[in-house]
């Protein structure tokens, strides 16, 4: 209940600052109205909207409407404020030593490539790429076996859903360790079962967002694969979460979205992944 008070407070907060910001804007110059509209959005609040009249909610219906999302439920959203919650962006970082329980929504982000806008992907394929592409992995040092083992968290990778102000709604992590034979460039062995973390950042939550489990249908492995002309010459691990969305007290229905995490390890000492976001 205190999370519907919330979040009502807040709606009716923004509802009334917007007006007063464009009568400010009338008196005294156009600047005040981005100001008073930019501290809304990186604050995560929900902003009411008669229609996609900023280029923050054209943005907003073009990746729902890309994701199936109806014109009448988008409307919905914009009147509500909720689109402010919805997922436009994502990244994935490789290795951002961010904590379990790290639920700061603005830190940056650290070791990531580009942010890019969401679009439905399809299912990730095999690693097609050649045998030298990827980033060469940090090895421990070898064991007494002569084999060469990664570090317990690395190489670790994190697909994160962004707002329209690229503040954080979610993350998905997938880590899978392994060994390798250097001088016959094979994997010896890797972790029977990958770890995954996940987790909805507290103002996303509050705003409707929730874990809704691991997505078995896009699980494979770990297991070996053939590369390097190699049956054993990497081990590839496939998985796939869901995070689901409704709106609070917004009749639209429920929204879901599947971050996936590909990551193929090699016996020359590289790592490549693929990710996406259906």
């Amino acid at each position: 209940m205190s999370s519907l008070l919330l979040a009502a407070g807040t709606l009716a907060t923004a509802a009334v600052m917007l007006p007063q910001a464009s009568a400010q804007a009338d008196d005294s110059g156009a600047s005040s109205t981005p100001a008073a509209y930019s501290d809304l959005l990186s604050s995560g609040a929900p902003i009411p909207l008669a229609s996609a009249s900023t280029p923050e909610a054209q943005e907003f219906e073009d990746v729902a409407t890309g994701f199936g999302m109806s014109d009448a439920e988008q409307q919905q959203m914009l009147e509500s404020g909720a689109w402010t919650s919805y997922p436009v962006y994502a990244v994935v970082s490789v290795n951002d030593g961010v904590s379990d329980d790290d639920d700061d929504a603005t830190s940056p982000i650290a070791n990531t490539q580009s942010v890019v806008t969401l679009t439905p992907q399809a299912s990730g394929s095999y690693d097609s790429a050649s045998a030298n592409s990827g980033a060469p992995v940090t090895d421990a040092s070898p064991d007494g076996s002569g084999y060469i083992c990664t570090h317990g968290d690395y190489p670790t990778y994190t697909v994160y859903g962004l707002n329209i102000a690229k503040r954080k709604i979610y993350r998905y992590s997938l880590h899978e360790g392994f060994c390798r034979e250097g001088l016959q460039q094979t994997i010896h062995s890797f972790d029977s079962a990958p770890t995954v973390h996940h987790h909805v950042y507290q103002w996303a939550a509050v705003a409707g967002w929730s874990w809704g489990g691991q997505d078995l249908s896009g699980s494979k492995g770990p297991e070996y694969y053939t590369t390097l002309g190699k049956s054993h010459g990497g081990v590839r691990t496939w998985r796939e979460g869901q995070f689901n969305y409704s709106p609070i007290r917004v009749p639209v229905g429920q929204v879901q979205y599947f971050p996936w995490i590909h990551q193929y390890g090699r016996g020359n000492g590289t790592v490549k992944n693929t990710w996406g976001i259906d």
